[in-house]
């Protein structure tokens, strides 16, 4: 237990410690109140404050019912979105700085996973340019899927899960508040194309090629949302 520190949070600290080592797997219903009262040494009130801590944090759900109690929650870009969007209100975060944000992270994300990929990964972007090929760019959920869907694979094969958490995070704020796409149909396949580009770039391992298009791509989208949504982009983001 750090100094000063409440039990509840003690015990909350405590409980993902032992989610943690123990691999539990999402949905995973954990002990009983009785169980975990004895486990950590507490009183039912610390408990209970200690649950409810990790509940609004978004690390389990209450399941009502004789067969409930504390659940685990799959960890996403959501949650951490909503926490952050708090800290983000209080500190004065624009919109534009979230996509600065990502002008700075991503180009280093597609160097990562240029060096970082795996055959695995390597036939999952080949099969990303075989659908990008595909796709009726008109069609909003098709261009989605070659849209953001690209950048949050990229994020993800980066390797780092800090860096993909943070770069899903601020497009899950950015896109909350945003309304429409940022791309009208007549400029798509330009996308399309700029993305097709990175990829091969991650396929080839060329990092330095990887990250100069991300960049490039990434500075295009900044000045496309401020073109398109000026007033929002000075706004601050709000919890």
């Amino acid at each position: 237990m750090q100094r000063n520190e409440k039990i509840s949070d003690s015990v909350a600290r405590a409980i993902v410690a032992q989610v943690t080592e123990e691999g539990l797997p999402s949905g995973a219903i954990l002990e009983s109140e009785a169980e975990m009262m004895e486990r950590y040494g507490v009183s039912r009130g610390s408990l209970r404050e200690a649950l409810r801590i990790l509940e609004v944090l978004g690390f389990v759900y209450m399941k009502p019912g004789p067969k409930g109690g504390p659940v685990l929650l799959t960890p996403n870009s959501k949650q951490f979105s909503a926490m952050a969007a708090l800290f983000f209100h209080r500190i004065g975060v624009q919109y534009t700085n979230l996509l600065e944000m990502r002008l700075i992270l991503e180009p280093e994300a597609a160097a990562l996973a240029a060096e970082r990929r795996t055959p695995e990964q390597i036939r999952v972007l080949e099969d990303y340019l075989q659908r990008s090929e595909q796709a009726r760019l008109k069609d909003d959920r098709q261009f989605r899927a070659v849209g953001q869907g690209f950048h949050d694979l990229i994020a993800d094969m980066a390797g780092n899960g800090i860096l993909s958490l943070v770069i899903h995070s601020c497009y899950d704020l950015f896109a909350d508040k945003s309304t429409g796409f940022l791309y009208p149909h007549d400029e798509r396949k330009c996308v399309k194309d700029i993305h097709d580009k990175i990829a091969r770039a991650v396929i080839k391992g060329d990092a330095k090629r990887a990250r100069d298009l991300m960049r490039d791509h990434m500075q295009d989208y900044l000045t496309q949302a401020r073109t398109q949504f000026p007033q929002m982009m000075e706004e601050p983001v709000r919890w």
